[in-house]
């Protein structure tokens, strides 16, 4: 359900760029949601590892 992401600007909520946790907090996809185009695009998805460095996967 996209709608469970936070915004990721909280000042404009209703902008449509959200981010959402996932893997008990070991990941986060950030999305771009078109409620008009019933779409969700995602636009990048962060794993953190063992090492806690962040390895980013852009989608395209």
């Amino acid at each position: 359900m996209p709608e469970r992401g936070s915004p990721l600007n909280p000042d404009n909520p209703d902008g449509g760029l959200f981010h959402l946790t996932f893997g008990q907090g070991l990941g986060l996809i950030t999305y771009l949601l078109l409620t008009s185009q019933d779409r969700v695009d995602v636009l990048l998805v962060t794993l953190w590892g063992a090492n806690s460095r962040p390895h980013g996967l852009t989608c395209g």
